[in-house]
C-alpha cells in the first residue's frame, strides 16, 4: 500500500509536499515573467553587448527541463495526496467496524453460544425424560 501511516498524517504530510511544490513552480512563473519585463527593458537601447547578455539569459532561463520536472513532481505528489484523501473513508469504515460492529457482533456470538448450549442442555434433559418414559 502507498500510505503505510494513518491517511490523516499522510494527508499531512503530502499536503506540504504539494504545496512546497506549488509555491517552486509560482516561483519560477513569476521569475519568468521578471524574466521577460527585463528583456523589453534591456532591448530598447539595442547593443550587440546587450544582444548577447539577452541571448546569455535566455539560454538560461529557457530550460524547459527544470520546469518540466517541477510540474512532473507536483502532479506525483497531487495524485499520492489524492490516493491518500481517498483512502481515508476506508480508515475511518475499518475504525467504526474495529470500535463498534465487531465488538457488537462478539456479544451477540457469545448469547447465541449460550443459547445454543442452553437448548442442547434441554434437549438431552427431555430426552432423557422420553427415555425415562419409554423404560
Amino acid at each position: 500500500m502507498d500510505c503505510p501511516i494513518s491517511p490523516d498524517t499522510w494527508e499531512n504530510i503530502h499536503f506540504l509536499d504539494v504545496k512546497q511544490k506549488q509555491d517552486e513552480k509560482e516561483s519560477i512563473v513569476g521569475m519568468e515573467k521578471t524574466y521577460k519585463k527585463f528583456v523589453k527593458q534591456v532591448r530598447l537601447p539595442l547593443t550587440t553587448d546587450s544582444e548577447q547578455l539577452i541571448r546569455d539569459m535566455e539560454s538560461q532561463v529557457k530550460e524547459p527541463e527544470y520546469r518540466n520536472k517541477v510540474d512532473r513532481d507536483l502532479t506525483l505528489l497531487q495524485e499520492k495526496f489524492e490516493k491518500c484523501l481517498n483512502l481515508k473513508p476506508i480508515h475511518s469504515q475499518l475504525q467504526d467496524l474495529e470500535e463498534n460492529d465487531i465488538s457488537t457482533l462478539k456479544n451477540s456470538m457469545k448469547q447465541l453460544d449460550n443459547e445454543i448450549v442452553q437448548l442442547k442442555n434441554k434437549q438431552n434433559d427431555l430426552e432423557q425424560e422420553l427415555n425415562d418414559q419409554i423404560c
